[in-house]
This record gives C-alpha cells, sequence and structure tokens, in this order.
C-alpha cells in the first residue's frame, strides 16, 4: 500500500518484549512500580479490557507513523495481535464494550466505544493488528498503509527508529520548528520592548538583544534551509548497547542523508572530522569539555561573522578601533591554531579553565593570545564583565610577551567582586563567600610548541598546564571505558564533541561507581554518500532517574 499524502515519519520498534525487559530492568533501579509486560502497561494505559491483554503480540515489532492530518501533527500504532477477529470479538463483549463500525468489503474494523470519550484514543483491527490513533477517519486512511506496507520494511538493528523523507523534512518538520522558532523570537522581543518601556525608552545596558534575535535569527533561517534540503533522516534509539563497555546507556542518533547539490551538501563539504582522541586527552576531572574541528577556510569565515556580530550587538557601544581590536583578535586566533580545538572547565580543589589545540602557525596564536588579553580593556566588554564578574586587572603582561618561543608564558590576574550579587550555590563546601571590597587572584599561562598549544587559567593554573602538556591516560578522559569504546566506535568521523558530567558539576548523585556522564557528538560517516550524524549517549541511571518520577502514572507492579 502506498502512503497517502502527509507522511511525516515511519516509526519501528523492532523487538518490543526484549526492549520492554530491558528498560523495566533498568527502571526497576529507580522504582518498583513498572508494569510486568508491556501489555500490562499497555492495556492500562488506554484502557483495554482485560481479555485483549492476552491477544497482543509483542514478539512481533509495533510499527507506526506520524502524520500531517488538517494542518496537525497525528500518531497512529498498530501491535500486532494473535488474532484479530478474536480481539474484536473481546472488544465487543467484554467491559468496556465497544461495538463493531465496518465498511463492505474492507479489512479495516473500527472499535467504537459504547459510552463515547471525545478525548480518549480511537481502535480499529486490521488483518491481525490492533491500531490505535485520534480520530475514526485517520485511522481510515491510515491503518491499511501501516499494517501491511510498514511490517514489510527492514528490520532495523536498533530498538526503536523513526525515518522521515525529504518532503517531511522540508514541509511540516521545518515549518513548525520554523514557528516555534518565531514563537520565542517574539516572546523575548516583548521583553525587550518590556523593558525599554519599563526604564523609559532607554536602551538596555550592555548589548542590543534586537541585534542578537536578528544574528540568532540569520543563523536558524540557514539551520532550516539545510534540514529541508535533507534527503532522508533516521533517528533511532537504542537501549541496549552490543558494546560490553557501554551496557548501562542509552543511545539515540539521527542520521542524515544529503542530497548531491544543495546547502546540506555544501555543509557537508565543509566538515572537517577525525577521531574523538583530542578530547580523550584532556584531565579526567572535567565537568564539561569540548572538541571542535574545523578547516582554515571555515575558521576565518567564521571569526569574521562573530566579530561582525559582536559589533552589531554591542552597536554604539563599540568604538571603531575596538571593532578592529575584536576582529583582529578572533582572526589571528583563527589563522594561528589547526584543525581541532579543546577546551574544559575542571572539576574539585583545582579548578581551572583549559584549552589545548593544534598549531597551524605558532606566532599567529601568540600574538592573538595578548591581543585577547588586551579586549579586556574594551569599554563594551570590560563594563557587562565587571557587573557580572567582577572588575579584571591583568598584570605580567610585559613579561610574558619577553619571554621566549618555548617558554610558559603567564599573567597575573586580579578580581574584585561583581556589583551585581549571584546566589551562591549552598551545596559547594568549598566556596568562600565574597566579603565587600576583597579580591582573589588567579593565573592564565599558555605554552606553544611546534604541533600542539595549551592554555589555563585558574589558581594553580601553572599546575594544570603541566598536566595538559604531558597528559598520562590514568589522568585523562581516556580512563573512562566507555569514552575509549566511543572512540573505536566513532573512529575518524567527529566534527564536534560534548562531555558533561553532571556529578562534578553538582547537578547529580555522585558515586565511587555511577556514571552521570554524557556525550554528544556529530560528524559525517565515511563513503561516497554524504552522510551526517548526530548521537547523544547518556547512563541509563541518569534516564531512569527521571522516567522513575513520572512512572507512578503509569501503571503498578504485577
Amino acid at each position: 500500500m502506498p502512503a497517502p499524502a502527509g507522511l511525516v515519519a515511519e516509526i519501528i520498534v523492532a523487538r518490543p518484549d526484549r526492549t520492554w525487559d530491558t528498560v523495566r530492568a533498568k527502571l526497576r533501579a529507580a522504582t518498583s512500580l513498572v508494569p510486568s509486560s508491556p501489555a500490562v502497561f499497555l492495556g492500562g494505559a488506554l484502557g483495554l479490557p482485560l481479555g485483549v491483554l492476552e491477544q497482543l503480540d509483542f514478539n512481533v515489532p509495533i510499527v507506526g507513523a506520524v502524520v500531517e492530518d488538517g494542518g496537525a501533527l497525528a500518531a497512529l500504532g498498530a501491535v500486532h495481535v494473535k488474532d484479530g477477529q478474536r480481539v474484536v470479538q473481546l472488544m465487543t463483549s467484554s467491559t468496556p464494550r465497544y461495538t463493531k463500525e465496518a465498511k463492505a468489503g474492507e479489512e479495516t474494523v473500527h472499535l467504537v466505544p459504547s459510552v463515547a470519550d471525545p478525548e480518549g484514543p480511537s481502535f480499529a483491527v486490521s488483518g491481525n493488528y490492533l491500531v490505535v490513533g485520534r480520530g475514526k477517519e485517520l485511522l481510515e486512511r491510515w491503518a491499511p498503509f501501516v499494517t501491511r506496507t510498514l511490517p514489510a520494511r527492514p528490520l532495523p538493528i536498533e530498538d526503536i527508529a523513526a525515518t522521515a523523507t525529504q518532503g517531511a523534512l522540508a514541509g511540516p518538520v521545518a515549518t513548525r520548528l520554523a514557528r516555534l522558532w518565531l514563537s520565542w523570537k517574539k516572546d523575548r522581543e516583548a521583553d525587550d520592548a518590556a523593558m525599554r518601556a519599563k526604564h523609559g525608552g532607554s536602551a538596555p545596558d550592555f548589548g542590543d538583544p534586537a541585534e542578537a534575535l536578528a544574528d540568532m535569527d540569520a543563523r536558524a533561517a540557514r539551520f532550516f534551509a539545510i534540514l529541508g534540503d535533507f534527503e532522508e533522516a533516521r533517528f533511532a534509539v537504542t537501549v541496549h548497547p552490543s558494546e560490553p563497555e557501554a551496557p548501562e546507556r542509552y543511545r539515540a542518533i539521527a542520521h542524515l542523508k544529503a542530497r548531491s547539490v544543495g546547502p546540506a551538501a555544501d555543509e557537508l563539504a565543509l566538515m572537517t572530522v577525525a577521531p574523538l582522541d583530542p578530547l580523550l586527552a584532556l584531565p579526567a576531572s572535567a565537568g564539561i569539555a569540548f572538541l571542535t574541528r574545523d578547516s582554515r577556510e571555515v575558521r576565518e569565515r567564521s571569526a569574521v561573522a562573530q566579530a561582525e556580530a559582536m559589533a552589531k550587538v554591542f552597536g554604539g557601544r563599540l568604538a571603531a578601533n575596538d571593532k578592529t581590536k575584536i576582529e583582529t583578535a578572533l582572526r589571528a586566533f583563527a589563522k594561528g591554531r589547526g584543525d581541532w580545538l579543546t577546551g574544559a572547565l575542571v572539576a574539585g580543589p583545582t579548578r581551572a579553565a583549559v584549552v589545548r589545540g593544534s598549531v597551524a602557525e605558532a606566532a599567529e596564536i601568540d600574538q592573538s593570545a595578548f591581543a585577547l588579553l588586551d579586549l579586556l580593556s574594551v569599554r563594551a566588554i570590560a563594563e557587562p564583565i565587571s557587573n557580572w564578574i567582577g572588575d579584571m586587572k591583568i598584570s605580567g603582561v610585559e613579561g610574558a610577551r619577553a619571554a621566549g618561543e618555548t617558554e610558559i608564558r603567564a599573567v597575573r590576574v586580579a578580581r574584585r567582586p561583581p556589583k551585581v550579587k549571584l546566589p551562591r550555590d549552598k551545596s559547594d563546601k568549598n566556596e568562600k563567600p565574597e566579603r565587600p571590597g576583597e579580591s582573589d587572584t588567579f593565573d592564565i599561562v599558555w605554552a606553544i610548541g611546534k604541533e600542539v598549544f595549551v592554555g589555563a587559567a585558574g589558581r594553580d593554573a601553572k599546575q594544570t598546564l603541566a598536566s595538559l602538556e604531558k597528559p598520562e591516560e590514568g589522568a585523562t578522559l581516556a580512563r573512562i571505558v566507555h569514552l575509549k569504546s566511543a572512540a573505536a566506535r566513532f573512529g575518524p568521523t567527529v566534527a564536534f564533541a560534548l562531555f558533561v558530567d553532571p556529578a562534578r558539576l553538582g547537578a547529580a548523585p555522585s558515586g565511587p561507581a555511577a556514571d552521570s556522564t554524557l556525550l554528544f557528538t556529530y560528524g559525517k560517516a565515511p563513503g561516497p554518500e554524504a552522510r551526517a550524524f548526530v548521537e547523544l549517549e547518556a547512563p541509563s541511571a541518569l534516564v531512569m532517574s527521571y522516567a522513575g518520577a513520572v512512572s507512578t502514572l503509569l501503571g503498578s507492579s504485577h
């Protein structure tokens, strides 16, 4: 059966019984209120007669679709049953009772509740499938396609897979994302107008929200154009990875196939990819770490775009020579660094911000370091930093300039408390309350080698820098087994990676064996076809901790 007009995505749950058992086993760690089988859960959620539960067959894939119906998105799913006619008989003779409706010569039998429920689901039996959706007309139109065509699709290796075509991406998907963005943008513009009115029509103190939104709007428009140009998008979820190093982690991945010509193909052609290894060389105590890869062309183009965006946001607060300072600093750094760059916020007693990257032109990196420090004297930048972070007074710059090529450069920063007092995190026992007029100091140090440059900012920055120059595997992120497994699995395909450890940031429970780390990556697969991927991997314990909070609404233990 061909798909009727309006198909947005096809959905297949490949092994419902195994997927349920895996999720249930992991969810029981968070709560005991988990139904013993998917039949019990589904029966309770949909209000099915008890006799129907034994007919539900979860050894066969569940299939479904997301469709555009009357300008709105709707979904329907089909669960395989042992005997379709027996299900019709049970639904029409049990409690709650349903009435059978069927057109002559058609295989779809609609089951209408005796007591009408406008907010409840609609049911139909088509062949040996129980079809569930919202509205009789929806099932009438889509049930044959869902129950006859989708079961013949190749079985995905993942637990859940959804596929959307270019028509859906360029139409319903992009349209709705654009509407969400426009709604959010209008709300922010209204907030800006309200704040200006509250302060007698004056402009904001720092930056121009309208210009920032305009820049974001241009970026959003490009994103929607690229998204709508992909030939196909496939989203899949794995709740039981096959790698022995990652058995307790969930993985969600989207594969995007670009057409041979167009914005999506152009974007992928410019994408620089290589292994995940530089991320693994960062300190193991990192709470947040990132890896990014860009070609020289992309870096230099981005530097100019960033400088122009900052100039628009700062508006009249930015003098002409200050704009030149910003562009010079950004362009020098873009020209000096190589194809990969990593950075991290190191948690623990020796907190620090670190950066490590490849070198293209050492002299340009050296020049950019001093140019970036000089930006702290730009009024449009210094004032918001002073209000929210504190006044920054830098000393030792001349000594750092005089250092030899192979020597470590270091400057000292004295910070006075900010004018705006932010609420303290009382959970951080190592954090000392600031006193009026009290200053603190930290160092910014960096070193530039022939292939790699490193930098650190913190109270023990020199010690941190030493660990970056000669990283030992046991003290780096490489010691995390599932990260090493991910690096082997990805190979030379990664363009960007973001690692987050909520436990180190104080946002999740921590323990000796607890895993709370998340890994977000995107890149492109090797081969003649232009295929991009976006992946998020998270520990099942973290996912289940959120799921457990709402599990009481889903059923009770059996």
